[in-house]
């Protein structure tokens, strides 16, 4: 059976890292200011390859990016829509 396409399949994780630097998104958590983050994957797991379309490995069917800290664990989340519209204009630039 074929996997089923979905809105944010072109998303990588370098597009999740290029928005935040685009927007000046912070790379500390709010929590423990420590820097870097892993992005929850299913069923449970971090994304490694940047090159790796997020949805091969993330649910994001609601829409949400979820990333934890790799020092306190703190969870953020980020609509993936906005860093979708973003990349998308990048690409029309």
């Amino acid at each position: 059976m074929a996997r089923e396409t979905h809105l944010y399949d072109s998303l990588l994780l370098n597009d999740v890292v290029g928005f935040f630097e685009s927007a000046g998104v912070s790379h500390h958590c709010p929590f423990c200011e420590q820097e870097g983050w892993h992005m929850l994957t299913k069923p449970s797991g971090i994304l490694s390859q940047n090159q790796e379309s997020i949805t091969e490995h993330a649910d994001v069917k609601d829409g949400l990016i979820k990333l934890t800290c790799k020092n306190c664990g703190y969870i953020r989340f980020q609509d993936a829509l906005i860093v979708f519209k973003w990349k998308k204009a990048q690409n029309n630039v």
